[in-house]
């Protein structure tokens, strides 16, 4: 990880952020938690559920700012974790992601616009989407794009590897 990089782990029930800089911080939300809310009352998920879930992770990671106020400034992030995987994997269209994967902000908003707006039935066809990410795939987007957005990033890395301190 470079100086002022940090890696963000997605997990299905929180959100790990380790900071080059040693700091180590976890949001109490992950993608499945945010699925599971986002997706059991109705499909497509209503466009308030996603505003929600988009401004709760904001409201945690602003919780962690304030605390932290040098994570406002990475050089570079990258996403790891099996959901970060599964983001890269439906954006690209295949499971064969190959070793660098740089998504952008612009990328990651298409892929949050067409799997939030699907009912169930549709999501489950897009390419490289493992089947058993098929509701976790929009709480993922809703983690990794309010983070974009909250630390106005215009890319990130998804690095396939596992990292030494997990998300749960």
């Amino acid at each position: 990880m470079s100086p002022g990089g940090m890696i963000v782990q997605v997990g299905d029930r929180t959100t790990v952020l380790d900071h080059a800089g040693g700091q180590r911080h976890e949001l109490p939300v992950g993608a499945r938690s945010l699925a599971d809310h986002i997706t059991a009352a109705h499909d497509p998920p209503h466009a308030a559920d996603l505003t929600n879930a988009l401004g709760l992770v904001a409201d945690h990671l602003d919780d962690i700012l304030i605390v932290a106020p040098g994570l406002l400034t990475p050089t570079d992030v990258a996403i790891t974790g099996e959901h970060a995987i599964q983001l890269a994997r439906v954006e690209r269209g295949s499971i064969d992601l190959g070793s660098a994967v740089r998504l952008r902000r612009d990328e990651i908003d298409e892929v949050f616009r067409t799997v939030a707006t699907e009912p169930r039935a549709d999501r489950r066809h897009n390419p490289g989407l493992d089947a058993n990410y098929v509701d976790a795939i929009v709480g993922t987007c809703c983690v990794v794009l309010a983070i974009i957005r909250r630390l106005e990033l215009d890319d990130v890395a998804v690095i396939d590897e596992p990292h030494d301190r997990g998300a749960a």
